[in-house]
C-alpha cells in the first residue's frame, strides 16, 4: 500500500540545510528534509551520499514515509550538526546558510561540507578509534529507537 506524503505532514517541518520552511524532499539515507535549492545541490553529490526522493511527486511505502518522518522529527539532523550544535569544545566556527542566503557558494559549500565531508559530525577521541558508517547508522537507530519508547 502507498500513500501521499501530506497525510505526516508536520507544520513546524523545515530544511535541515538552510531552515527554509515546507521541505519538499527527503535524504533518505540521512533521516533529513531539504528544500527544492538544497536538493538541487544534493542531486549533484550522488546517490551514494544523498538519496533523494520527493515528498510531493511518486507514491511512498508507508514505512519508509513513517521512518523518514519519525528520523526527520526526532532530530536525525542533530547526528549531521553535531559540531555546530554541541556548546563544549568541538564548537565549529562555521556558520549554518539560512534560507535567503545565496546557493552558490554559501549553501552548496555548507551542503557538501555537512554530507560530503561529513565535516560536522561527532568524531570519536583517539582513544575510541576511528569513525564508520556503520556508528552513523548506529546514531539513527537509537535516535528512531528514543522515538518509540
Amino acid at each position: 500500500m502507498m500513500i501521499s506524503r501530506g497525510k505526516l505532514r508536520s507544520i513546524a517541518e523545515v530544511c535541515a540545510d538552510c531552515t527554509a520552511p515546507d521541505p519538499t524532499w527527503a535524504l533518505l539515507n540521512r533521516g533529513i528534509l531539504v528544500c527544492d535549492e538544497c536538493c538541487s545541490v544534493h542531486r549533484s553529490l550522488g546517490r551514494h551520499i544523498s538519496q533523494v526522493k520527493s515528498l510531493k511527486k511518486g507514491a511512498w511505502c508507508p514505512s519508509q514515509l513513517s521512518m523518514v518522518h519519525d528520523l526527520s522529527s526526532s532530530g536525525a539532523n542533530s547526528i549531521w550538526e553535531y559540531t555546530l550544535l554541541d556548546p563544549g569544545p568541538y564548537k565549529s566556527e562555521r556558520r549554518k546558510p539560512n534560507a535567503k542566503d545565496p546557493l552558490h557558494p554559501t549553501k552548496a559549500d555548507f551542503i557538501r561540507a555537512k554530507h560530503q565531508n561529513l565535516a560536522f559530525v561527532h568524531r570519536p577521541s583517539k582513544n575510541e578509534g576511528p569513525m564508520f558508517k556503520s556508528d552513523l547508522n548506529k546514531q539513527l537507530k537509537t535516535i528512531i529507537s528514543n522515538h518509540y519508547d
